[in-house]
């Protein structure tokens, strides 16, 4: 993976898209063969961000994408608290 990253980001994205929805569809099928609707996607979903959060964390990509701690306090943080009412 590192390989392909460093490579071409983009082609990297591609083919994490690629899993992704291919990874969903086959999710969805055996989902529906067992008669548990969601329960697979979800699993298959969880293991997939669990996947590519250890692998970003291990390349040192955390702070490029973002995934650090704010430098800023919480008390001037109050600006998202409509976004958490948009995303309920």
């Amino acid at each position: 993976m590192k390989k392909l990253y460093e490579k071409d980001e983009v082609s990297f994205a591609l083919l994490m898209i690629l899993i992704y929805v291919v990874g969903t569809v086959l999710a969805e099928n055996v989902s529906a063969m067992i008669g548990i609707n969601k329960l697979i996607p979800a699993l298959f979903h969880l293991v997939l961000s669990f996947v590519l959060l250890t692998w970003i964390f291990r390349q040192g990509l955390n702070k490029k994408y973002g995934l650090i701690k704010p430098t800023y306090s919480l008390k001037k943080a109050w600006f998202f608290i409509p976004l958490i009412f948009i995303a309920c």
